[in-house]
């Protein structure tokens, strides 16, 4: 290196003399020129230097605020501590290691910073939704990593606060609709304008406040203040809904039997029998007053046919009554006070064929009679489709048609069960059985006894009761005596037949014993 740089230095000599001959310059101006040119390169050289001892110096800096940063990281963070770095000498070597390191250390504390804000930023703002004084933070330094103990200690809190919190939007949602439903009837607002006076507006505010942001603080004072609104509205609420519910049941009292005189269909009833507070509009009690005034009109128009029909209902269902009690089991068997079989039969007869017949040809006559003065005003009943008549005959067919089907189905189950009764049980084959086997005639190794033949036409039964025995019967020999010892009546002698066991022995007239002598 040193030779190429005298090179260098003696080939620039020669080319600037060479330069310098052409122009004829003179030795002084040559020296100068050179003087000033050496000036320059020694001026260079020894910034050069200076700035390569600064960057040495800086560099130990360097290294020292690494260790001292390295050290703080890990001792934050939670890791064990090199004691080789604050030995390690200046080298670009360890100065690289060093940076490599720190770059990663500050990575994680970085993360876990940020972390912790987070935590700390979620508590804050618990804090202020809840009103809660901070009391956990207030010494500590949030820009450096706190211990792992305080920040168990705020993960605890939060999780305390957001449980309170939650429980707390909860309820406060459930108020303020609450009292959007108070206010919801304009008789109640003007209740609530002359009772409350300035708690009005603290009424408006509170229906307009959004609860659910975290922008909302719900401390105490305005939690209580919240609750008070809702408990003075909730009396005034209640007490006009009483009123109105009171004033519902009494005209829908009224509307109801007004239903039932007119037979009204179920789809024509429009209105709730039941006071609905999630359903009701102020308008309603018009409407039902408009029904009710219609409704009256239209019964003093059709009140002879309503009652006909009505009286036709009362004796069909004593049918019914009467079909229901005759399909008890114990009806024909009881004895109960009262209970009386003929008497049943003999009213239902009177009904089919005395009371109901009339009753329909009476509904018949008094529709005749009102169509006759309003043809163009057709009476529906219980349905919008079946005028009286079609209803009298609706019902009875469709009685007809439900006793067929019991009948039908009796019938099916009685089938069922005679076939199941009288069907021959299905006989199958028993399985084989091995049989018994015959002890040894004795000791361990004997020879066993022979098996008895069997005939093979005995099946291996369990049991043989059933089976026609293979052995033929043979009359046993009565032994024959020479004669009776003694003589023996007429039809008492040992060849005549003895008398059935059936039939009682024919009676004899027994033998007169002796008079007995008088002493």
């Amino acid at each position: 290196m040193k030779d190429e740089v005298q090179t260098k230095i003696a080939d620039t000599v020669k080319e600037l003399n060479e330069i310098w001959d052409q122009v004829e310059m003179d030795e002084q101006m040559r020296v100068r020129r050179s003087k000033l040119a050496f000036e320059n390169i020694a001026q260079l050289c020894n910034e050069m230097t200076e700035s390569e001892r600064n960057m040495v110096k800086n560099a130990e800096t360097e290294l020292e605020l690494y260790k001292r940063e390295i050290c703080k990281m890990r001792q934050e963070i939670g890791q064990k501590q090199d004691s080789s770095i604050a030995s390690l000498p200046l080298t670009i070597r360890n100065l690289v290691e060093l940076k490599t390191q720190h770059s990663n250390l500050k990575k994680t504390y970085s993360e876990k910073l940020e972390e912790q804000k987070r935590l700390v930023e979620q508590l804050e703002m618990l804090q202020f939704r809840l009103g809660v004084e901070d009391r956990l933070l207030h010494n500590e330094n949030k820009d450096t990593l706190f211990r792992p103990s305080l920040l168990d200690m705020i993960r605890t809190q939060i999780s305390a606060l957001s449980a309170s919190l939650t429980e707390r939007v909860a309820e406060a949602e459930q108020l303020q609709n609450e009292l959007r439903t108070f206010t919801s009837l304009a008789d109640v607002v003007s209740l609530t304008a002359s009772s409350l006076s300035t708690d009005e507006d603290d009424c408006q505010q509170f229906l307009d406040l959004n609860i659910s942001s975290d922008e909302i603080s719900l401390n105490d004072d305005i939690f209580n203040s919240l609750k008070r609104l809702h408990t003075k509205m909730k009396e005034i609420y209640d007490e006009k809904m009483d009123q109105l519910e009171y004033r519902w049941n009494e005209l829908l009292s009224e509307l109801s039997k007004l239903w039932e005189n007119c037979l009204t269909p179920e789809e024509d009833r429009q209105f709730e029998t039941k006071f609905n507070t999630a359903t009701f509009a102020p308008e309603q009690f018009d409407q039902i007053e408009a029904e009710i005034t219609r409704l009256k009109e239209i019964y003093l128009s059709r009140q002879a046919v309503y009652d006909s029909i009505k009286y036709w209902d009362s004796l069909w269902n004593s049918k019914l009554a009467l079909d229901t009690k005759k399909k008890d089991p114990h009806y024909y068997s009881s004895r109960a006070a009262g209970h009386s079989v003929s008497k049943d039969a003999q009213a239902e007869r009177n009904l089919q064929n005395v009371k109901l017949p009339q009753a329909a040809k009476h509904v018949e006559e008094v529709y005749a009679e009102y169509l006759a003065s309003h043809a163009d005003q057709k009476i529906f009943v219980y349905d919008s489709k079946m005028d009286p008549l079609q209803y009298i005959e609706y019902t009875m067919n469709e009685y007809d048609r439900q006793q067929q089907i019991e009948k039908a189905a009796k019938l099916a189950a009685k089938k069922v069960a005679d076939r199941d009764l009288h069907s021959p049980m299905k006989l199958r084959t028993p399985s084989k059985r091995t049989l018994l086997v015959t002890p040894t005639a004795s000791g361990r190794n004997s020879p066993l006894v022979k098996k008895p033949a069997l005939d093979a036409s005995i099946r291996m039964f369990g049991s043989t009761t059933s089976i026609v025995s293979s052995i033929t019967p043979k009359k046993p020999r009565i032994k024959q005596e020479d004669g009776p010892k003694t003589s023996s009546p007429v039809g008492t002698s040992s060849d005549a037949k003895s008398p059935s066991r059936m039939m009682r022995p024919p009676a004899t007239t027994p033998g007169r014993r002796p008079f007995r002598k008088l002493q």
